[in-house]
């Protein structure tokens, strides 16, 4: 493997284009700048580092990236990449970025439409993200319907579309920071979201904060698919939902000893209409969930399938602990379930604060 170290100050856009597979890019403590992924060509698809390629500084709180996110922004834009890795089209695998944040760019300004901010977005099997800050991602709701996404990721993981089966990829040590709301209720953003779905080995991802001290929620601190194992995820600052997915189904995903602070559900996983997306093997054990909700009610666990041919099975929290500090006047709930739903609910938790069981009178989902 080529390794190239640089200095301080450089734009890292010429030499990452000009070194696309297999490099090992060592940067210095200080201050670098990055244009966005809209900079890099479409093939191999607007990506700024390239397959089984590194990307290493001193150390997160010491090598920090300024990414450029208007002067390539394309006109059709309805999000900006900050920084992406491996091949969405291609084989991948190997890739690592560490030891270094990310500043995002802020959202461009009106006349141009509202836009998701995504810190990093990685195509490859075998990834390895460690000792990394992502501050300012952002999104926007649309407000049309069938409008194109313009939802903000802080790390959004996920396979190649060819010969991208495997997983194991690793994540510890992160931190994602959401950045100014774009005159939307919310702030329409997943923090991290390892997405693969039904792969052969399992991820591993510890010590995963991510934050929102803005004055206006979040969307989801936390999504998944399959194969993900979980320790010490938190989120603070305003979230809806701690654990989200509505997307692809996903199957043996296992979090525990974490702590999550939302205003509305802890775990939501709902399947995908028309196409197979059937949940099963998903557990949250050992965790702490902080409820705050202001205007809505609460709950632990909701799940629901989209077609009659769907099914969730053995989605599980096991010895939780949930803390309703909610103020709203309404009831709030363990739980609920709607649709095809086996061996599911909440197990040996505690309840503290005001709580009814389930919304729902399914068979298949217990508090127990």
């Amino acid at each position: 493997m080529m390794t190239i170290k640089i200095p301080p100050g450089y734009d890292l856009t010429p030499i990452l284009k000009a070194h696309r597979n297999g490099a090992r890019f060592e940067l210095d403590a200080g201050t670098y700048f990055l244009d966005s992924a809209w900079a890099f060509d479409a093939e191999p698809d607007h990506c700024s580092l390239g397959p089984e390629c590194q990307l290493v500084g001193a150390g997160s709180g010491r090598t920090s990236i300024l990414i450029d996110g208007a002067a390539t922004l394309h006109p059709d834009a309805y999000q900006i990449i900050c920084l992406s890795a491996g091949g969405r089209n291609s084989a991948c695998k190997d890739i690592e970025i560490s030891g270094l944040s990310i500043a995002c760019p802020p959202p461009p300004e009106a006349p141009f439409r509202p836009v998701g901010v995504i810190g990093m977005q990685i195509w490859s099997d075998r990834a390895v993200i460690d000792d990394v800050a992502i501050h300012g991602i952002t999104g926007s709701r649309p407000t049309v319907a069938d409008a194109p996404s313009s939802e903000g990721f802080g790390i959004l993981l996920n396979r190649p579309k060819v010969q991208g089966w495997t997983g194991r990829s690793r994540v510890r040590d992160v931190v994602i920071e959401c950045g100014q709301n774009q005159g939307r209720d919310e702030i329409y953003v997943t923090g991290f979201y390892p997405g693969y779905v039904n792969p052969e080995d399992s991820s591993e991802h510890e010590n995963i904060l991510v934050s929102n001290r803005t004055s206006y929620p979040a969307s989801v601190a936390f999504g998944l698919n399959g194969g993900v194992s979980g320790h010490s995820w938190r989120c603070i600052g305003r979230w809806t939902r701690g654990i989200y997915c509505d997307v692809s189904g996903g199957a043996r995903s296992f979090i525990h000893q974490s702590e999550f602070h939302v205003e509305g559900t802890a775990v939501e996983l709902h399947t995908e209409k028309g196409k197979p997306s059937d949940w099963s093997d998903i557990f949250l054990s050992d965790s702490h969930i902080y409820f705050n909700p202001t205007d809505k009610f609460a709950a632990g666990l909701v799940l629901r399938t989209a077609e009659s041919g769907h099914k969730i099975s053995r989605v599980q929290l096991n010895r939780c602990t949930l803390v309703n500090y909610g103020k709203t006047g309404l009831p709030h709930w363990a739980g609920s379930a709607v649709g095809n739903v086996y061996d599911c609910g909440l197990h040996d938790c505690q309840f503290i604060g005001s709580w009814g069981g389930q919304s729902t009178n399914n068979p298949g989902f217990k508090v127990i």
